[in-house]
């Protein structure tokens, strides 16, 4: 049996990419990928490696940063 796994990676221009957690808004601490382009955020998605969402994304964690 094959497996796909989508792989989340932004589509607007960026030059560097942080793993963080969200800890400001709730309990979870979910992880995510923030993506930036001369110091300043472009994109926000999950990380699918990180063992409390895999890769999913609430709006309180967009609206963190």
């Amino acid at each position: 049996m094959v497996v796909l796994k989508r792989a989340q990676e932004s589509v607007k221009d960026y030059d560097t990419m942080r793993y963080t957690t969200c800890d400001n808004m709730c309990e979870s601490g979910c992880g995510l990928k923030v993506f930036l382009k001369e110091g300043r955020i472009v994109d926000i998605w999950g990380d699918e490696e990180h063992p409390q969402n895999y890769g999913s994304v609430c709006p309180k964690g967009t609206a963190n940063y």
